[in-house]
């Protein structure tokens, strides 16, 4: 307000040079600029000068001398300055309230006053009426600027506690989102996205991107955007392929007329893969009890049948008879041997109680087929982290992976490209070992059913081989899954809870 005041007078003056009267205006000059200076310091230290309140009273206190000392020097009755006054009272109201309006109304009412008992009118009644009038007004302004600074603040209270309601429900609602198992996109109608929380940008899918690009098939999901639908995909990845299982929710338009849609994935890949395992573990409990009471039924007559072939053989003259007799033998032989495996198979396990070092296994195991490795030409990689440590039986795990790494050999035989990757490393508290070949693969049918007794692929394949395997695995708690494709080759993951050292 003092450098407007002053900008006015001086353009004034500038627009009537010819009435210029320094004398006259001298006191204002200096009482203007003094207020000016007065009033700049603060800019300095804004932030210590408006939070501390006994600066911001002496400010009031000096500006209502100065307005009244300006007051002094002009006629009181005709004088322009009494509107600071009002506008001090103003100013006191948003800062101190009402009350503190009231205070400063008092003190102009008492300034305002006191100069106007010094006018030789102030007899006249007109100059008494403008004297009421004039006080009447400090108080009703005070009383109004009061009244809005009062509403003002409370206004301010209420909606600074309506936005930390807001924020505390935003930072809970984003807390939710991020900490939700399941991935949560939201995308436009032409499947753009425009959000999505972090674990769906763990599985590569983030903000800018085309959800349809990912998931082909969404794009026919979308054309039926208007009410909700469930289904499953899958998308490829570095790792194979993932399944999921998802939910298209339509959004209401926003503020801007857009529809959304919210896409809620949740990964099937890990419960299909338990699923898989459990119906093998069911399958093979079944099998085996089956197993072991046929092989029990068999033995004994194959017993009485090779005694009685031999026995026989003793009066055989030619030697066509005697050749017929070794055949007769010989078969027996091996559906006896046949069936002791598969009492082995059938038969429950103690319990694993040695430490076994995976590394040293591992490598016994590929020192053990290194003939095949020349004779093949195989180029065999071996990744093999040191201290991974399991509780089990050595020579059993010894002989299931020899059947992993024997049947990639032979998987191999006919491939162009013939390399088996063995690793084993950490992962998450557990020892994982991975088999890798390039061979021919699996289809889905020989994938689901490559450990049940007797399914092989081989010619002279008995079809015990991988079920043993199995069996072996699931009583050392590991957990198998196989991912193979047709012309590409297989890999053997198997997890074993870990021993620490």
């Amino acid at each position: 307000m003092y450098l407007l005041l002053v900008l006015l007078t001086v353009g004034t003056h500038l627009l009537q040079m010819n009435f210029y009267n320094w004398e006259l205006l001298k006191v204002f000059y200096l009482t203007a600029f003094f207020g000016l200076i007065l009033h700049l310091i603060p800019v300095f230290n804004l932030e210590k000068f408006y939070t501390n309140k006994v600066f911001l009273a002496v400010s009031l206190v000096i500006d209502l001398f100065l307005i009244s000392f300006l007051m002094l020097k002009t006629d009181i009755n005709q004088s322009v300055f009494i509107f600071m006054y009002l506008f001090t009272i103003i100013l006191s109201g948003l800062i101190f309230r009402t009350k503190g309006a009231l205070l400063v109304a008092v003190t102009c009412a008492i300034c305002f006053s006191s100069l106007s008992l010094l006018n030789p009118e102030v007899k006249a009644l007109s100059y008494v009426f403008m004297l009421l009038l004039n006080n009447i007004a400090f108080f009703t302004v005070a009383w109004i600027s009061g009244y809005l600074s009062d509403q003002i603040n409370f206004l301010g209270e209420s909606l600074l506690t309506k936005n930390l309601s807001i924020r505390a429900m935003q930072s809970m609602n984003e807390m939710i989102v991020e900490t939700v198992p399941n991935l949560l996109i939201t995308t436009r109608k032409d499947g753009s996205i425009v959000k999505s929380n972090s674990l769906a940008e763990a599985y590569q899918i983030f903000k800018g991107s085309s959800l349809i690009s990912q998931f082909p098939e969404f794009a026919s999901v979308i054309k039926s955007a208007d009410v909700a639908i469930e289904g499953e995909c899958a998308k490829k990845n570095l790792d194979g392929e993932s399944l999921f299982k998802y939910k298209m929710i339509p959004q209401e338009k926003d503020w801007l007329g857009e529809e959304a849609i919210l896409w809620v994935l949740e990964d099937q890949t890990e419960l299909k893969k338990m699923e898989f395992t459990l119906r093998q573990s069911e399958k093979m409990a079944a099998i085996g009890q089956l197993a072991a009471g046929i092989a029990h039924e068999i033995r004994n007559p194959l017993a009485g049948i090779s005694g009685s072939v031999e026995l026989l053989s003793q009066n055989f003259k030619t030697e066509e008879d005697q050749k017929l007799s070794r055949i007769i033998l010989r078969e027996i032989d091996r559906l006896n041997n046949l069936i002791s495996e598969f009492l082995d198979f059938a038969k429950p396990d103690k319990p694993p109680g040695d430490r076994i070092d995976l590394k040293g296994l591992l490598k016994e195991v590929m020192d053990q087929n290194k003939v095949s490795q020349q004779t093949g030409l195989i180029q065999a990689e071996l990744s093999l982290d040191d201290g991974v440590f399991i509780v089990g039986h050595k020579d059993k795990l010894k002989q299931a992976f020899l059947n992993i790494v024997i049947n990639s050999f032979q998987a191999m035989e006919k491939s162009e490209k013939k390399r088996l990757v063995v690793s084993l490393k950490m992962e998450n508290g557990l020892a994982v070992v991975k088999v890798k070949d390039t061979g021919n693969g699996m289809s889905e049918e020989t994938k689901l059913r490559m450990f049940e007794p007797f399914h092989t692929t081989k010619p002279k394949g008995t079809g015990l081989g991988l079920a043993i395997t199995h069996k072996i695995f699931e009583g050392h708690k590991a957990i198998i899954n196989v991912d193979s494709q047709l012309g590409l080759g297989t890999e053997f993951v198997i997890s074993f809870p870990s021993l620490k050292q």
